[in-house]
């Protein structure tokens, strides 16, 4: 089972194996707004179902992993 991680942890995560260079960029690779990635980044929101489904459908992890990885902190 992965190690649970924070939100911000993920972001990082994915920028490094995305290749991208900011927050910016993950946005919009994900596409949502640069706002929404620094609120989640922050913890002022949370990380949603349908961010989840976006990031696999970017990343091509496993729903089941990025569920696992960030423990209780996703939203339904």
């Amino acid at each position: 089972m992965p190690k649970k991680i924070a939100p911000h942890e993920l972001f990082d995560f994915l920028i490094k194996e995305c290749g991208l260079r900011s927050d910016a960029s993950l946005a919009k690779a994900l596409d949502v707004t640069p706002p929404s990635v620094s609120r989640m980044r922050n913890g002022k929101g949370k990380v949603t179902a349908e961010i989840i489904l976006r990031i696999h459908k970017t990343t091509g992890l496993s729903v089941e992993s990025i569920e696992a990885m960030l423990g209780e902190q996703k939203e339904g």
